[in-house]
């Protein structure tokens, strides 16, 4: 015979509730709870009509058998299950509170705290039954180093555990710790364990393993926090914390290959890309894939694959299958059109050797328009490309092509940096005289020299142009400026002082190079560059040495990104204590707040004003800035070693002096044989000048 019905078995149990025959319904339950055929779902049709009817005595007497039994019977998993889904009948019963807290000691024997937090919730009257069970099951997901929040604080916190004395859970929101026990930890809500914020307060070492290890899930973390969409900008703000200015560009060239790559971030091209966080995966080479396919066949296909090329090395059985789709894809006669532009051809080949190959390519595939085609390709290569092409240019005949190339790059000198590097070299150095004879030095030197500035600019964002501002740095200073000096020679004194501009404050230059190079502006046109009128000690400037100013940028650094940081921090735990009108804490936190702004802003000043101090600056016999002397007193004939330096410098147990204290401005501008007063009356004292020279 077909098996009954579930909801037919109850109708008898449901009448006996009906006509309150409780005694009758309770002997039917403990056949019933024993039964195996029975389900939850067709006892709780009989518990809902107790609870319907309003007989709590009955229904606390139903649970209780059902809970003991099925512990015995059953176990104690599908009992624990039981209750759960039994929980929004309980009502009131301290023999239903006992029953319960043993349930779960016994299903949670494994937590160490079980037999507290089973006792902060379930024993408490306060806390209606059914209730404090959704506590209890609350506080077991609130295991030690959850990630939570409170609407109260502004702050993550994180779980440390549960205080057995107290009988709270302990939660720390990083400069305060606060307990909740069964009732308020309902304010309470479980974050997830890949919240930024939260790991950035309890897990710092976390986040800085990610930036060094896998920045692509950083990125990830970050899209989350702040995105899905974020520009550059942004993003780099929010991983200040973790990536310091002075360290950026270092960490995103060689993070930005492998956050394009995630699977779940989507990057647009360009020095400052935007960032979107995908809902779904996407693999890398899937999305190649679709913009090859979706690019026309032609150029601009061979300039998107040399560019995907210079990202491999992560996946390389779905690279390999990439790379036979862009072959089967490619052909020759698709890339080289008699419309193809070579130099932007050649832009995202990285290696040399390919580049020469492919302009090998170029020429035997168009005999005739070679020459033309090299001489635009000087536009998209590297320096040692571009000497290259040059070679192979005059080697062929083809010096007018050359000379061509060469005017072009004068005009647009900012729209490949190592073409016009090429040619101040080539021109300077009388390489290939017939083709370059035209080339005004003096103008190339001044827009190579600018080129070069604008360079290093933009080589503060995008550390793949650090070597090339490098090679410009080690050209310019070859053989002591010699290239600098041929063209300073046949310069006349207005050319000079252009050049001079280009290379004053130049970024791409160090502070030795700059300085090394206008001292042969100087010597080349002395009668041009007259010495400054204002001697340096009456400046307003700040000079020092390179070690000292390193110190005090070291200083700011510390103040800009530790102390005001823990300066904010206090300001908003102070602003949790309560009314801030009557907060002592809070004003003298608002208090160091402005001290601190205060003295940034001093010393990025100071910083702004600093200059170098040089050997050659007292390379004379005169004191000034940077001057080490040996003077004797007149009135004991003891001799005594006087340094002038910088403000940063001073350290009189060493005998080295600011430059503009009274004692130093007393020396400044005296020569050898000298003799120096310092103070008045019985106070005076006298030295004579025997020796002075540079003293760094």
């Amino acid at each position: 015979m077909p098996e009954e019905p579930q909801v037919d078995r109850t109708v008898p149990l449901v009448k006996l509730v009906r006509e309150k025959r409780f005694d009758d319904l309770e002997a039917e339950w403990m056949a019933v709870v024993e039964d195996e055929a029975w389900d939850l779902d067709a006892l709780r049709v009989v518990l809902q009509e107790l609870v319907d009817q309003g007989a709590t005595k009955a229904l606390e007497s139903l649970l209780w058998l059902l809970l003991s039994s099925w512990k015995d019977r059953k176990g104690v998993e599908p009992t624990l299950d039981a209750a759960r889904r039994v929980a929004d009948l309980l009502p009131e019963s301290d023999v239903l509170r006992e029953e319960l807290a043993g349930v779960y000691r016994a299903a949670f024997g494994g937590v160490p705290s079980i037999a507290t937090l089973a006792e902060m919730a379930l024993p408490r009257r306060d806390i209606p039954l059914r209730v404090a069970v959704q506590r209890l099951e609350k506080l077991l997901l609130l295991e030690p180093g959850t990630y939570v929040s409170d609407s109260r604080r502004r702050s993550p916190g994180r779980v440390i555990g549960v205080d057995e004395a107290r009988k709270v859970l302990s939660v720390s929101f990083g400069d305060t710790q606060r307990a909740y026990d069964a009732a308020s930890v309902e304010n309470l809500e479980i974050g997830e364990q890949d919240d930024l914020a939260a790991i950035l307060l309890f897990d710092k070492p976390r986040v800085e393993r990610l930036a060094a290890e896998d920045p692509a899930e950083l990125a990830r973390l970050v899209l989350k926090a702040y995105g899905p969409h974020m520009g550059f900008r942004d993003f780099r703000s929010a991983l200040a914390e973790v990536v310091p200015a002075g360290a950026w560009s270092r960490w995103w060239s060689g993070a930005k290959t492998r956050v394009r790559r995630s699977p779940l971030i989507e990057m647009s091209d360009g020095a400052e890309p935007t960032f979107f966080l995908r809902a779904t995966p996407r693999a890398f080479e899937d999305r190649s894939r679709e913009e090859f396919d979706e690019t026309p066949p032609g150029q601009a296909r061979l300039v998107l694959v040399l560019g995907h090329l210079k990202e491999t090395g992560h996946d390389p059985s779905a690279e390999m299958a990439l790379a036979r789709h862009f072959a089967d894809e490619l052909s020759p006669e698709s890339i080289l059109t008699p419309e193809a532009d070579v130099a932007a051809l050649l832009r995202p080949i990285a290696a040399d050797g390919l580049a020469r190959c492919v302009l090998a390519l170029v020429r035997d595939a168009m005999p005739e328009r070679w020459p033309d085609l090299y001489a635009a390709a000087l536009m998209g290569c590297s320096e040692s490309v571009c000497e290259w092409i040059a070679e192979q240019l005059a080697g062929a005949g083809h010096e007018d092509s050359l000379a061509g190339a060469a005017a072009t790059i004068l005009k647009r000198p900012d729209e490949n940096v190592p073409a016009i590097l090429w040619l101040w070299q080539a021109a300077t150095s009388g390489r290939h005289p017939q083709a370059l004879a035209g080339v005004d030095r003096a103008s190339l030197t001044i827009r190579f020299f600018l080129a070069a500035d604008g360079l290093a600019g933009r080589a503060a964002d995008d550390r793949s142009l650090r070597s090339l501002v490098s090679q410009i740095r080690s050209t310019a200073a070859a053989r002591d400026g010699a290239l600098l000096r041929s063209v300073l020679e046949a310069s006349d004194d207005r050319q000079a002082k252009d050049i001079r501009a280009a290379i004053e404050r130049n970024a791409a230059l160090t502070d030795v190079i700059r300085t090394r190079l206008l001292d042969i502006v100087r010597k080349t046109h002395p009668s041009h560059f007259v010495v400054k009128t204002v001697p340096p000690w009456e400046e307003d400037v700040i000079y020092t040495t390179p070690a000292a100013l390193h110190k005090q940028e070291e200083v700011y650094g510390d103040l800009v990104t530790k102390k005001v940081l823990d300066n904010q921090r206090a300001i908003a735990s102070a602003a949790e204590h309560g009314d801030i009108s009557e907060n002592a804490e809070f004003t003298a936190a608002l208090e160091e707040r402005e001290r601190l702004a205060e003295r940034a802003a001093r010393l990025q000043a100071d910083i702004a004003k600093a200059r170098p101090i040089t050997p050659s600056m007292a390379s004379g016999d005169t004191v000034t800035v940077g001057s080490r002397l040996r003077a004797r007193r007149v009135a004991t004939g003891e001799e005594e070693i006087f340094v002038f330096l910088g403000p940063w410098d001073t350290d009189i147990a060493k005998h080295i002096y600011y430059y503009r204290a009274p004692l130093a401005l007393a020396f400044m501008g005296r020569r050898v044989g000298d003799t120096v007063a310092f103070g008045t009356g019985a106070d005076e004292r006298k030295w004579e000048i025997l020796e002075a020279g540079p003293g760094i």
